[in-house]
């Protein structure tokens, strides 16, 4: 018989297939010790399942379920007080004179199923549907009828947009009587500023390329593209000059969102990827776009590009910025937070996100396993050898009994059934003679003691 070391990892096939009882020994307190780390490699194993079937499940949930976390009308608020509708000032009759013609306000109707009526704020044009004077004639006595009534019935359409030319027309004057005296006097009337300065677009057309493009998220080739189609050829490249001109222009404007966004209470920010085509990698990179959403009183939101996810971003925008931030967990904005030496105050409160919080617990709200899986795996990292009994750094259960057999073997610290593992061929036969032999003799089992070459 031969006895081979293995590891702990391997625990899960502790001996052959093959392995039958009367290989094992009989001293019940080597059978006790083995089972107890049986029971604790069973104890690891099913932790280490649950817990791979914890993140298979997030992994197909991932893939193929919903990906939206839908709001239980049930669920009770957090701060149910700051969703009440804020009360009105009482209405008294020295503020508001009373006047007889009042009458009371009806009750608000309940919104009825069907059809939905066309949006009324849409223009009217109306289109008169007459008879012709053969058609007016009357059947009876052929004389002919006249107009009684009409009858309207609504019918949403579309005209779709078209492209025109607008062409200046500047008028030129001069003064007759000066220009016959030798002395001309010439004026022309100017046209108005344009956009791009000598540039042939129109604000019209520059606000629907930009519409178009960052808020309907239609690309430029895609726009290139319903173009041709109504007989107009622009050039991506004319258009993505255009795009940058207009840029440079609204940089005004934009400064000015900043400095009124800043001016918030509370700002809430957050990031998304969006992909920056490098020319000296000659590959797409993975840049980000900035939110920073004001409060109630300064309803703007201005949105700041970074080639990368570093926290120079947020530092520089909000260098000068003095309240509360609502944020994710990233750790660029913990700099952010740090008190000032001079007042031992931070400049900016940190607000947490709910949303992200709440994220969690919906992932684990069905099980544990991966908490008991996480403990599962942190208690096979705990230091070996312990005694499952006693908690001594004794030998394991088989190591003593073969101490007892054949002398201190050579073998590690690691638990029995961790490390044991039991093969040879049926005709060995122990090396013990029948008075020593720790089984009594019976040589033609394996009994644990090493076989002699």
């Amino acid at each position: 018989m031969r006895i081979t070391s293995m590891s702990i990892t391997d625990a899960a096939t502790p001996f052959p297939s093959d392995t039958s009882a009367e290989q094992l020994p009989d001293d019940p307190a080597i059978l006790k010790r083995m089972i107890l780390e049986l029971l604790t490699t069973l104890q690891e194993v099913r932790h280490e399942r649950e817990h791979l079937q914890q993140r298979l499940h997030l992994l197909l949930q991932r893939l193929y379920g919903r990906k939206n976390e839908r709001f239980d009308p049930q669920q009770p608020l957090l701060f149910p007080d700051l969703n009440q509708p804020v009360p009105e000032a009482p209405v008294t009759e020295e503020t508001t004179p009373h006047t007889a013609a009042e009458e009371p306000t009806a009750a608000k109707k309940p919104r009825g199923q069907g059809r939905q009526r066309s949006a009324q704020n849409l223009p009217h044009k109306p289109v008169h549907q007459r008879l012709t004077a053969a058609e007016l004639a009357c059947p009876g006595c052929g004389q002919q009828r006249v107009e009684i009534g009409t009858e309207t019935t609504p019918q949403l359409d579309f005209q779709p947009a078209s492209y025109f030319i607008t062409d200046h027309i500047e008028h030129k004057y001069a003064c007759p009587q000066c220009s016959k005296q030798g002395t001309p006097q010439f004026v022309a009337a100017s046209k108005p500023e344009q956009p791009l300065g000598k540039g042939s677009p129109g604000a019209g057309l520059l606000a629907h390329l930009i519409v178009s493009k960052y808020h309907d998220h239609l690309p430029l080739y895609r726009q290139e593209q319903i173009q041709a189609r109504q007989g107009l050829e622009l050039a991506r490249s004319t258009t993505c000059d255009w795009m940058a001109k207009c840029a440079r222009r609204l940089e005004t404007l934009y400064a000015l969102m900043i400095s009124v966004v800043l001016h918030s209470k509370v700002l809430h920010t957050d990031d998304t990827p969006v992909k920056l085509q490098d020319v000296a990698v000659g590959e797409a990179q993975h840049g980000r776009v900035w939110i920073y959403w004001g409060d109630r009183e300064h309803p703007y939101n201005v949105f700041d590009f970074t080639p990368n996810r570093k926290r120079d971003g947020p530092q520089q925008f909000l260098r000068s910025y003095t309240g509360y931030l609502q944020a994710d967990a990233f750790a660029g904005y913990d700099r952010l937070y740090v008190p000032e030496a001079a007042s031992g105050q931070p400049r900016i409160l940190e607000v947490g996100c709910t949303a992200h919080a709440r994220r969690k617990f919906y992932l684990a709200r069905d099980s544990n396993a991966a908490v008991d899986g996480q403990r599962g795996r942190s208690s096979r990292n705990r230091k070996q050898p312990k005694s499952l009994i006693d908690g001594t750094t004794t030998k394991t259960a088989l190591g003593q009994w073969r101490d007892a057999a054949a002398g201190p073997p050579q073998l590690s610290g690691t638990p029995l059934l961790g490390r044991t593992r039991i093969s040879g061929s049926g005709d060995q036969r122990c090396a013990s003679s029948r008075d020593s032999c720790p089984r009594g003799g019976r040589g033609s089992l394996r009994c644990g003691v090493p076989v002699s070459r």
